[in-house]
């Protein structure tokens, strides 16, 4: 289903595209690495909070692409999964570009992937990755007490400080999912997940919030796994001949660090 958001055309699948099977593989083997990070929390109590819930921190607080390791590693099923939502992602960037090089993309898109673990207490600030050129938001566990995705419009800025008093002008979405959805949107976009403790717990539905008692526990953790599908041109780049074929796609993904 498309959402138009501030004219940009956002997809939400709320049919999930994975088997149920595959989904709960990958919820199990997420969990397991989750619970088992829990050692981290001796030594740095406060920061290794952050660094436990993303994939992409050791316990030492390094990036993954800083000491080449693999944020998805020892996910069960996360080829499998690539290998289906690769297709949905490019038919939606088909939806917002004109890209003459689209079947090179259909043989190879390279994803840097990783997941996140929250409770009600974790909040991801706003944020973007436009390095990246479109982003899948596939929750693999999401209840309706579970914080949902609000999306910034580019324009937030200029329609905060070009509009009189208190402005009416819609600038946030919120997006509440559910457990199989998937969302797919452009990296520029700047998104957050809010925490219990933030405004939007705050608001009304009419103002674009989300209502939900701060006090609240989740039942259970909020599973999300984020694919980030990089921008051809990085991909690449001076590869591309005449006729937009490359000797390797593989190869050439392979050697740039993304």
């Amino acid at each position: 289903m498309k959402k138009e958001l501030f004219g940009i055309p956002i997809e939400h699948m709320t049919e999930d595209p994975l088997p149920l099977e595959l989904r709960e593989r990958l919820l199990k083997s997420i969990v397991d690495i989750y619970e088992s990070r829990e050692g981290w929390l001796e030594k740095e109590p406060e920061r290794a909070k952050w660094w436990r819930q993303l994939s992409y921190f050791n316990e030492k607080g390094q990036h993954t692409s800083e000491i080449g390791k693999d944020s998805m590693e020892g996910v069960d099923g996360w080829d499998e999964m690539k290998r289906i939502i690769t297709p949905h992602a490019i038919k939606y960037f088909e939806s917002i570009s004109h890209y003459p090089h689209i079947d090179l993309l259909k043989e190879h898109w390279h994803i840097y992937g990783w997941w996140m673990v929250c409770d009600e207490k974790q909040h991801l600030k706003y944020h973007h990755h436009a390095q990246h050129c479109v982003i899948g938001n596939y929750y693999v566990q999401k209840d309706p007490e579970h914080a949902p995705m609000k999306l910034k419009s580019p324009l937030d800025s200029l329609i905060i400080s070009a509009t009189p008093g208190v402005s009416k002008i819609k600038s946030e979405v919120v997006l509440n999912g559910k457990t199989g959805d998937l969302l797919l949107w452009p990296g520029w976009i700047e998104h957050e997940v809010p925490g219990t403790d933030t405004l939007i717990y705050r608001k009304g539905e009419a103002q674009g919030g989300y209502i939900h008692n701060p006090n609240d526990k989740y039942d259970r953790l909020r599973v999300t796994i984020v694919l980030c599908f990089v921008d051809p041109s990085l991909q690449f780049g001076h590869q591309l001949g005449s006729k937009g074929k490359t000797s390797d796609l593989k190869d050439v993904d392979q050697d740039r660090n993304v």
